[in-house]
This record gives structure tokens, C-alpha cells and sequence, in this order.
């Protein structure tokens, strides 16, 4: 690299840092108990978490617009734990939800989603999985999202 290359490289560098501390900083916050009830010990937010709706509604965001017919997430509510899965045994917690999805097509679908610790960028932080029942057209998450629907069986 030649010299003349260094100051745009440290200029891209530092922009970078200073954009993705914040949202691992977010990320890794210890994660409020569900209301009502206490929350297993995993080190990934509570279901209800409002980082982790942000998650929710990114992933269908993110998908082909044709996959979910273009709908995006407007809201959230009955948003229940479904699982854990927690302990020596398995080297990443993983928490399972469900939720009801208020879609920007007026419709609400049920979906299921499932928070797994290091799965985020480069292993560090939290990372959400979301699948909307009756819309996983090539059932990358199994029938009717069995694989994030809840723990497997130990």
C-alpha cells in the first residue's frame, strides 16, 4: 500500500469503530427480565427486548421483497419465551420466542425467532433468526419454522 493510501485508510478505520461501538454496546447489555416473570440466565436479551424487535423487524426487512410478498414489521405484541437453551452442554445461548407480527399489509401474522449469542457480526455480540408462519416459501427454517420455534430436544 503506498503512503498516499494511509490517511484514507485510517480515515475509513476510525469511522468504522466509532459506528460499531455503539450497537455492540447495545447489544451486550444485560438483558431485562420478561414482564411478569424471570427470565432464564443466558447472556442474549429477553425476548421483549427493544433491540431485539428492532432485530426482528430488520431480518424480514432484509429478506427478497418477493419472499415475503414485501410486507415489512409495523409492530409487535404477545411476545412470549419459548426455550432456552443454556449450559455446559451447549457452547451458545440460544433463547426462542414467538410474537404476533403487525405486518405493513394491515394483516398480523404469528412468527417465531430465535436470539443465539455469538452469531453476530464476527462472533461477538447476539443475533436474531425470524421466520413468519405460512410464509417461509423455501422452508429455510424447516416446517412451518420448526427450527426456531423452539429448543431441540435434548
Amino acid at each position: 500500500m503506498s503512503a498516499r493510501h494511509s490517511p484514507l485508510l485510517a480515515c475509513v478505520l476510525a469511522v468504522t469503530a466509532l459506528a460499531v461501538q455503539p450497537a455492540f454496546a447495545a447489544d451486550l447489555a444485560t438483558p431485562a427480565p420478561l414482564p411478569g416473570m424471570a427470565a432464564a440466565k443466558a447472556p442474549v436479551p429477553a425476548c421483549d427486548d427493544s433491540a431485539v424487535q428492532s432485530a426482528v423487524a430488520r431480518s424480514i426487512a432484509r429478506a427478497i421483497p418477493s419472499y415475503y410478498d414485501g410486507v415489512t414489521v409495523q409492530g409487535a405484541s404477545h411476545i412470549l419465551e419459548t426455550g432456552v437453551v443454556v449450559g455446559p452442554e451447549n457452547p451458545y445461548a440460544k433463547r426462542y420466542c414467538s410474537a404476533q407480527l403487525a405486518l405493513s399489509s394491515g394483516m398480523v401474522n404469528p412468527a417465531y425467532y430465535v436470539i443465539a449469542q455469538n452469531y453476530g457480526f464476527v462472533g461477538v455480540s447476539w443475533n436474531v433468526e425470524t421466520c413468519m408462519t405460512g410464509k417461509d416459501k423455501w422452508f429455510v427454517y424447516g416446517a412451518n419454522c420448526s427450527t426456531v420455534m423452539m429448543p431441540p430436544s435434548q
